[in-house]
């Protein structure tokens, strides 16, 4: 699992949440657990390319290439089914 220290910014629109990642997590699923629903992500540096998600119970995960579409830092658009966004303390 990838934790949230790896997230650089966070900023939030209605139904959708841009993240920016550095230290990118290659080959190891990107766990979002207070996104229930992503319906969608795209990669701002690399549109074309597809992130698959799965959403279970936990929240949302997605699988993200190998490569880092930008060597220092990468923004990920998601698109989500509504607004909330669910806080859960971790230990």
């Amino acid at each position: 699992m990838v934790s949230f220290a790896n997230i650089l910014y966070c900023a939030t629109k209605p139904v959708e949440i841009y993240l920016t990642i550095i230290n990118w997590p290659s080959g190891e699923n990107f766990e979002l657990m207070a996104l229930k629903k992503i319906l969608k992500a795209t990669m701002l540096a690399a549109p074309d390319q597809s992130v698959a998600i799965n959403n279970d119970d936990s929240g949302g995960a997605l699988s993200l290439p190998e490569q880092a579409p930008d060597a220092v830092a990468s923004e990920v658009r998601h698109e989500l089914e509504d607004k909330t966004i669910e806080v859960k303390k971790t230990k």
